[in-house]
């Protein structure tokens, strides 16, 4: 596929993004769609939410007529669950709706593609060992991207956060398809890339827009999927799954640890906090910005890392895995040491309100 091509669809739908997201914010201005602060926001002013709409509507449209081109490589899985989830959390970033209600379309949504389009059999680093997944797969698939929805909407807490995390997502995955030969998904990656950047500039601190869970849902649902898409060009690797992981490391690892410690101190785990590690560093007096750039340098190490990996064969491949964990522990001995007393007041709060 020409770059100049893909260069011109990502300015488009960048440009589309940007006017799109204009829009809405007047509309929502005009309609009085706003985020009121709490006081467990990271924001002090009302501000317009469910920006990410108009992300979703581009990369729907976009996939469905290229779908429409190429009707095989079209998951019709993926397509409907992308839908229904993203229509339910908009309705969420309206109205609220019971936690039920949305896990329930979750798991409807993640098993629409399943469906569609299998799950995960096999999970093993690029040109090494891999490990059966046998019917533990099946399983493994579904709580996989309904914890990746739920993940990417617990991290999406700051300005930027989670756009910059989709910027290094799309552009990753993008890569792998230009590398595997699947240029469909190149351009739909690229799209998503485009529109996230038109987003971004509204959504940089300060934003002027919240991506909401409409937004935050798709990109989760969306990431977590992509390795399924696949299938459409016959290919089932067991390193797909992998760099589903390292793509979105650093979400995924913030919201796992974050879970497993309220979980262990008895809190309810699905309710809104200030706990999670990009938080801490924000009650210890770091900027979004700055914060957001710290979890894009961490996104874009690891999936750097998995890129060589994929490129190169052997000990490349066992010393990707490393870097992983050398970056993964650079990161955490940093916000350790940067929250350590903010974090530790947090808690003292946050348990005399349970």
């Amino acid at each position: 596929m020409n770059l100049y091509f893909e260069i011109a669809v990502a300015v488009f739908s960048a440009l589309v993004s940007y006017a799109g997201v204009e829009f809405f914010r007047r509309k929502s201005i005009a309609r009085n769609w706003f985020d009121i602060p709490n006081e467990r926001s990271s924001h002090s002013h009302p501000t317009p939410r469910g920006g990410g709409l108009i992300i979703v509507l581009i990369c729907l449209i976009a996939y469905a007529v290229l779908g429409f081109f190429t009707p095989s490589a079209f998951s019709w899985g993926y397509f409907a669950g992308a839908i229904l989830l993203s229509g339910v959390s908009w309705a969420d970033d309206r109205y609220s709706i019971s936690i039920k209600w949305r896990l329930s379309v979750q798991f409807v949504s993640t098993l629409l593609i399943v469906m569609s389009d299998g799950y995960f059999v096999a999970v093993g680093l690029p040109n090494g060992a891999s490990v059966a997944l046998g019917a533990f797969g099946f399983l493994a698939t579904v709580l996989w991207i309904v914890w990746m929805i739920n993940a990417y909407n617990f991290m999406d807490g700051i300005d930027g956060i989670a756009s910059v995390q989709a910027v290094v997502a799309a552009i990753g995955w993008a890569a792998v398809a230009s590398i595997v030969g699947a240029p469909q998904i190149i351009l739909f990656c690229v799209i998503i890339f485009g529109s996230t950047i038109g987003f971004l500039l509204h959504n940089w601190s300060p934003a002027r827009v919240f991506m909401g869970d409409v937004g935050s849902a798709f990109f989760g649902y969306t990431f977590a999927s992509l390795p399924l898409l696949f299938t459409r060009y016959n290919l089932k690797a067991s390193w797909l799954p992998l760099a589903a992981l390292f793509f979105l490391w650093p979400f995924v690892f913030d919201s796992v640890v974050t879970f497993a410690r309220r979980l262990a101190r008895g809190h309810r785990v699905w309710q809104p906090h200030r706990e999670h590690l990009y938080q801490g560093l924000v009650i210890a007096g770091y900027s979004h910005a700055s914060v957001a750039l710290v979890y894009l340098a961490f996104a874009a190490l690891d999936a750097t890392g998995f890129l060589v990996a994929l490129k190169y064969s052997g000990n490349v491949a066992i010393f990707s895995a490393l870097f992983l964990g050398l970056i993964t522990a650079v990161f955490v001995i940093s916000i350790v040491v940067l929250t350590r007393k903010s974090i530790g007041k947090q808690l003292d709060e946050n348990n005399g309100r349970s």
